[in-house]
């Protein structure tokens, strides 16, 4: 994903009405990844719940990119992103974060 989004030939804000916050949740996701496999490479016995949750909270970040990722490629490139695009990504994101449990 972050490949995807750093070499995109069209520009972030093309493909997200929040480029911030698409950056913010990019840069959360790399850093969720790396914090949990460094906590299980120093203690495997203790830090093993704890690196499951981090996971699945990650799990959650990167449904909500994925959404948008497919939302930009399904939308057209001359219509304007609507409020209720937006509210049905986050709703297909929490979907799938509650089928995952």
């Amino acid at each position: 994903e972050a490949f995807a989004l750093i070499y995109t030939p069209r520009a972030i804000s093309s493909i997200s009405g929040r480029p911030t916050l698409l950056k913010v949740l990019l840069f959360f996701d790399v850093v969720a990844t790396f914090c949990p496999a460094v906590l299980v490479t120093l203690n495997l016995e203790e830090f093993e719940a704890i690196a499951h949750q981090i996971e699945y909270l990650n799990e959650l970040t990167m449904a909500f990119v994925n959404l948008v990722l497919l939302a930009s490629l399904l939308r057209k490139p001359d219509s304007p992103q609507k409020d209720a695009s937006t509210i049905n990504i986050t709703l297909a994101a929490l979907a799938i974060a509650c089928v995952q449990l």
